[in-house]
């Protein structure tokens, strides 16, 4: 699978269970079954914008976390994996934080609200995630979880903030790898 399989699930999740010895790895991405509503309907979100004239704003709105995307990419010839990651699950760039998607709240008016709808429903995405979560987790249990960086700054509140639960910052592991790949060997 390591071989064929790009997704970071893959590649980061089952390399490291696997390394760490673990017989299982849970499942706890949500996605909508079957007549329920979509986690990020986006395209609600961008028929309001060319519908009202607001196009160049969501255009803005985006242009930060594209602009991020494309050096990530450019990146990937360079630079090492944990070096990238660490800059993704830093709370405070474009990809960590939660401001591409607050900025769409004020794509609506009082009848049509599809920036809040797309806040809410990716809340609620990212609440159901948590929840499986927690569904299979054992008190004393450390987990990794491992999700796109726009999954990040929620996943990280619901662990903060839920009795139980803590928050550990993933960066300074990564520095650890990342120095370990940078010394001479």
């Amino acid at each position: 699978m390591l071989k064929t399989d790009r997704d970071e699930t893959t590649q980061i999740g089952y390399r490291i269970a696997a390394r760490a010895g673990l017989r299982s790895v849970q499942g706890i991405d949500e996605q909508p079954d079957k007549g329920e509503p979509d986690y990020f309907p986006i395209g609600r979100v961008e028929a309001y914008a060319k519908a009202h004239g607001q196009q160049a704003y969501l255009d803005a709105a985006f242009e930060t976390v594209q602009a991020s995307a494309k050096k990530f990419e450019a990146e990937q010839a360079t630079t090492s994996i944990p070096r990238m990651l660490i800059r993704y699950n830093d709370p405070s760039t474009p990809m960590g934080g939660q401001d591409s998607y607050y900025s769409l709240l004020r794509l609506g008016d009082g009848n049509e609200q599809p920036g809040a709808d797309l806040n809410a429903m990716w809340y609620l995405r990212n609440a159901k995630i948590f929840a499986k979560l927690i569904n299979v987790a054992k008190p004393g249990d450390r987990i990794l979880v491992v999700y796109g960086a726009g999954h990040g700054y929620w996943l990280r509140h619901f662990a903060s903030t839920t009795p139980g639960y803590s928050s550990v910052d993933v960066r300074p592991y990564l520095e650890k790898a990342a120095s370990k790949l940078a010394a001479p060997r």
